[in-house]
């Protein structure tokens, strides 16, 4: 779906769940099939690329979440832009309630979006954010009303794809890359 949109004319893209829950993460029924290694280092690879992707692309992005976005689902929405939520979604690193480590980018994502102490606090604990909290910790940019999401993350695409999309492009790649270079670099 990236390389369709990044080869279109689109200034922009809007990621949004179609059923009750932004994302509810990782199909759980997969647990046998992660046991062997092999499945499990390709399955997680090519997750792990899609949320790179979505990262890396050189559009603006936004994300309209109304309902739950859980572990891979929270990582998917933070990987955006501009993170536009319900008062009542939910953001949650579910993994550690199921015994797993943390994937999808979350290492990389969620410290540089609410800091260490409030990354390691959300990840060890798996607690749901909801909300003013989630405005807080920095998981949404803005809320607004559940049946307004998808219209506000679409207004604010249609704001940032009128805008210098090459700028914008410029920025996002240094800032993903610049993170770790030298003030000179």
């Amino acid at each position: 779906a990236l390389d369709a949109v990044e080869s279109s004319s689109a200034g922009a893209l809007v990621l949004a769940g179609t059923t009750r829950v932004f994302c509810a993460g990782a199909n759980l029924r997969l647990g046998p099939k992660l046991i062997d290694a092999a499945f499990a280092r390709e399955w997680l690879a090519g997750h792990h690329e899609a949320t790179a992707r979505l990262v890396e692309c050189p559009l603006p992005t936004a994300a309209a979440v109304h309902g739950a976005a859980a572990g891979a689902g929270c990582n998917l929405a933070i990987a955006c832009d501009h993170v536009v939520a319900a008062p009542e979604a939910r953001f949650s690193q579910a993994f550690i309630r199921i015994g797993l480590a943390t994937d999808m980018g979350s290492l990389f994502l969620l410290p540089r979006r609410t800091g260490i102490q409030a990354a390691k606090d959300l990840m060890l604990t798996g607690r749901e954010v909801e909300g003013d909290e989630a405005i807080a910790l920095r998981l949404a940019d803005e809320l607004c009303p559940a049946d307004s999401v998808w219209e506000r993350a679409t207004e604010v695409a249609a704001t940032r794809a009128a805008g210098p999309l090459a700028a914008y492009a410029a920025v996002k790649r240094g800032l993903a890359e610049g993170a770790h270079l030298p003030l000179r670099a």
